[in-house]
């Protein structure tokens, strides 16, 4: 590669104060109430991934799997997706030194993938591009689902809680053909 030249910028929307506070305010203290039922993933099948509690929200084959997915409908109400694949949130413990995780994709078709950051803290979401987007309460950062991506965890905060969406765009679904949606 010539000096100077990177890998293509990878397109993606970022959006500050995506709710409004007050849907804001629900999520976040639904999500960090001691009662909320977290699980224990040992890894996501990544390769060098550590450990994180999730909560997941909308499976591609249960559907609705918590009795907390109302707090979402501010979500769905806002992006009007045209199917939603999968809805989870993750849990990532501090760290004495901020750990990057290994680049991933959540699902691999043409899709949407939004992360919502639940709370500020010093990590972040990289890209396969090397940008990075920082963990900021109420900040939404949405690209296509096939962008190789990684989270992190954060020193300077107990925990760094994300909920991240899969979702078709009524974009994405636009005919009946899935072929297109798997190039």
């Amino acid at each position: 590669m010539k000096k100077g030249f990177g890998k293509p910028s990878i397109s993606k929307e970022i959006i500050d104060n995506f709710f409004s506070p007050e849907e804001f305010d629900n999520i976040r203290t639904t999500l960090f109430h001691e009662r909320f039922t977290w699980c224990y993933a040992d890894k996501s099948g990544i390769s060098g991934e550590r450990a994180q509690l999730v909560h997941p929200f909308w499976d591609p084959i249960e559907g609705h799997v918590s009795n907390h997915s109302q707090i979402l409908l501010p979500f769905i109400n806002k992006i009007k997706p045209g199917a939603l694949l999968r809805i989870k949130a993750n849990l990532q413990p501090q760290t004495e030194k901020l750990i990057e995780d290994p680049l991933h994709i959540d699902v691999g078709c043409k899709s949407t993938t939004a992360i919502l950051y639940v709370n500020t803290c010093n990590g972040y979401t990289h890209f396969e591009d090397g940008t990075k987007v920082k963990s900021v309460a109420n900040r939404l950062v949405i690209f296509p689902s096939l962008t190789y991506h990684g989270g992190t965890s954060c020193t300077d905060e107990t925990k760094r809680v994300v909920i991240n969406f899969n979702y078709f765009d009524n974009k994405d679904i636009f005919t009946n053909d899935l072929n297109r949606l798997y190039k």
